[in-house]
């Protein structure tokens, strides 16, 4: 089979009402066979979902991505590591692997379809449904990328959710993420901003000195690292907004791109983490409904920390 790894397919309009299996013969220059058989061993996510239907039909406009490795098998509902529960809120540690939630368009989709790769707010909805409940039990305020881990928020009420929100906007929830990144850590500094959907290349990215976009919107990271392992650097971002991709862009335009990132980085190390080593570590936030204040924090997961640390006890 033709070498993909980390590939990303943006469907033109040329492409737009073909088949997922039509596509990936197409661009990969495959055979029907193989382009089935890349999808059939978890290797292929549409809008970072994992897609297990060659048949898909795909829409102008659909970012297809390749997997170098193939996606973890669904995780299940009782597995789900949930730090912190209330009738307003839920706080669960993400795995790294699953989509936070489904694409709009994917509203549709059949329970056998949704099953096969079932996003994290529908796990939470199984683990925490009762019997009585009608309709949503967790409602999403903020994403996590697929293959980043850690710490994040779900609303259980409509009034819940429209306050987290409001808070987000404002920029009042503290938020603070583990990157491990090549070339060393970065200097300390405040990085400030205009991301583009499409820099040029396809790919999000800043304007760049005297460019303007009307779409474009503003990305604060404060950077502040932590510390080094061999040529390696451990880095704390603080996040002020919270743009898709915009810790990895920032890293990456410093010329210290997180470690395993193949959109934004090389992908390429002597000794490759896992996956993405990035770790939503630290959460606060003051309660929607009672004010009261929260904090949490969650360390490096098992499979970055063996990476990080292979001589570790555990």
């Amino acid at each position: 089979m033709a070498k993909a790894a980390g590939q990303i397919i943006h469907v033109s309009q040329e492409l737009g009402g073909k088949t997922l299996g039509a596509v990936l013969k197409q661009k990969l220059r495959v055979s029907w066979g193989e382009a089935e058989m890349r999808v059939f061993e978890r290797r292929v996510a549409v809008h970072g979902n994992l897609c297990l239907d060659p048949a898909r039909r795909l829409k102008t406009g659909d970012v297809v991505n390749l997997l170098d490795t193939p996606a973890a098998k669904p995780k299940e509902a009782k597995d789900l590591d949930i730090v912190y529960q209330d009738r307003d809120v839920v706080v669960v540690d993400k795995p790294a692997g699953i989509v936070s939630v489904r694409e709009p368009r994917e509203s549709k989709m059949s329970r056998e379809r949704r099953e096969r790769q079932p996003t994290l707010d529908e796990l939470l909805t199984k683990r925490l449904s009762r019997p009585h409940d009608r309709g949503k039990t967790v409602f999403p305020v903020h994403r996590l990328d697929r293959d980043t881990s850690g710490l994040m928020i779900f609303a259980r009420n409509a009034g819940a959710e429209r306050e987290l929100i409001r808070r987000f906007q404002a920029h009042d929830i503290d938020r603070v993420y583990a990157a491990v990144t090549r070339n060393g850590p970065p200097p300390r500094r405040t990085v400030n901003t205009l991301i583009v959907r499409d820099r040029g290349d396809g790919k999000r990215g800043s304007l760049k000195p005297g460019q303007s976009d009307e779409r474009a919107q503003r990305a604060i990271t404060h950077v502040q690292p932590s510390g080094d392992i061999g040529e390696l650097g451990l880095v704390e971002c603080r996040l002020e907004t919270g743009r898709t991709h915009q810790i990895r862009i920032h890293l990456s335009e410093l010329g210290h791109p997180i470690c395993g990132d193949k959109l934004y980085g090389t992908g390429k190390e002597a000794d490759p983490p896992p996956r993405q080593a990035l770790h939503a570590r630290f959460l606060g936030f003051a309660h929607p409904k009672t004010g009261q204040p929260l904090f949490f924090e969650r360390d490096w997961p098992a499979d970055l920390a063996d990476w990080l640390y292979p001589n570790r006890q555990r």
